[in-house]
């Protein structure tokens, strides 16, 4: 009888980081002129062979950013970058000004990426 190779599924990876992005940069990268610069939470999460299910959107949501509104960016096909196949950006705006973060966030900040 044959055996049948199983994968093993690898697990579902999460990254969170709060990133300082200008409207240069967000035109320069994105195309996109309309969104105001200042902080933004930002998750990724990815597998290592197959992009997240729309569960696994669904529920690294509402892990990180509860029932707040977030948005992922879709741009034009001339600013994709693709770093990494299987790997999804969901970002939620803050604020401008660091003073105007609560203070749980600048409690829990490790590093701010400038972008």
């Amino acid at each position: 009888m044959a055996r049948r190779a199983r994968k093993k599924l690898s697990e579902l990876k999460v990254i969170m980081t709060t990133d300082y992005m200008t409207k240069e940069h967000m035109k320069k990268e994105w195309g996109i002129d309309y969104m105001p610069g200042g902080y933004y939470k930002h998750v990724s999460l990815s597998y290592a062979e197959r992009l997240p299910s729309w569960e696994d959107v669904k529920k690294v949501k509402e892990i990180y950013f509860g029932d707040e509104f977030v948005f992922k960016v879709l741009p034009k096909k001339e600013f994709y970058i693709n770093a990494h196949p299987y790997c999804l950006h969901l970002f939620q705006y803050l604020c401008e000004e660091f003073d105007d973060l609560d203070q749980e966030l600048k409690d829990n900040i490790i590093g701010v990426r400038l972008i």
